[in-house]
């Protein structure tokens, strides 16, 4: 009957990402929906289905897994043995729709575009890092929680315009290519002293285009060294506040906005 029907549905479980793990062998592989490199834990291997939880486990050597199309996940682990996992697009116009990546271990060298209409949470653990290659255009903000290293050395903007960027305690933005350039929409701390944004090439250009009527509050430090110099500039309609310890080397402009700073610049 009717209500029997309604009360089946009530009572049916709603649908939750199950986690897909890579099982292809050899140092190269095709991340798509229609190859076998996956176990999702019944059958094994099978192809990728969108919307499930990604997890590569166990490379014990640098690995190339390449986009062959628009892939969207609900997360993406990597829990690798050593050597650096490399999603790489190679020069397609694949993307990767994933709100979530945490990476154990070893590192990232994202070369595929992230994208989607929501933020980027990233995770670590030890000594593992995401390298971010090619510019994202996700919507939302990014936050890199705590013990996370995110990092930039092959271009410019790889971060969204629009992005806020929230650093937790013992976080690092380290912005390594020289002479490249990164607007976001300001820098967040989690709590005082959290976060540390370091520039480890030479002449990096960070803009911090605050958004109107919002004011983020960075109280980490942005570091460098007398080489390599920072040129920091401030525009949009909010403000940008730097209350840590911040004695980085370069130039400060404000074109726009409000620029507040604490008693800790040097």
């Amino acid at each position: 009957t009717a209500g029997a029907l309604a009360a089946l549905f009530l009572l049916s479980p709603a649908a939750r990402a199950t986690n897909y793990s890579w099982v292809a062998t050899g140092t190269t592989g095709t991340w798509n929906t229609s190859t076998a490199n996956w176990d999702d834990g019944v059958t094994n291997p099978t192809a990728w289905v969108n919307g499930n939880d990604a997890v590569f486990n166990g490379f014990a050597s640098s690995t190339t897994i390449t986009l062959g199309t628009n892939i969207t996940a609900t997360s993406l682990t990597t829990n690798a043995t050593g050597g650096t996992t490399t999603i790489n697009l190679q020069g397609s116009t694949f993307a990767l729709d994933v709100p979530s990546i945490t990476v154990n271990t070893t590192q990232i060298d994202m070369f595929a575009k992230l994208t989607g209409t929501h933020g980027l949470t990233l995770s670590a653990s030890g000594s593992a890092r995401l390298n971010l290659k090619t510019a994202a255009d996700y919507t939302g903000d990014t936050y890199l929680n705590s013990g996370t290293y995110l990092m930039s050395d092959f271009a410019s903007n790889v971060l969204p315009s629009t992005t806020v960027v929230n650093m937790a305690t013992s976080s690092t933005f380290r912005l390594a290519k020289a002479g490249a350039s990164q607007q976001i929409a300001g820098l967040v701390s989690s709590s005082t002293n959290a976060g540390t944004v370091t520039v480890t090439a030479v002449g990096y250009n960070l803009t911090l285009s605050t958004k109107a009527s919002a004011t983020t509050t960075f109280s980490g430090t942005i570091s460098n060294n007398s080489t390599n110099l920072l040129y920091l500039v401030v525009n949009g309609s909010g403000t940008q506040a730097l209350n840590g310890t911040n004695s980085f080397y370069g130039t400060t402009t404000v074109s726009g906005g409000t620029l507040s700073l604490g008693t800790n610049l040097t």
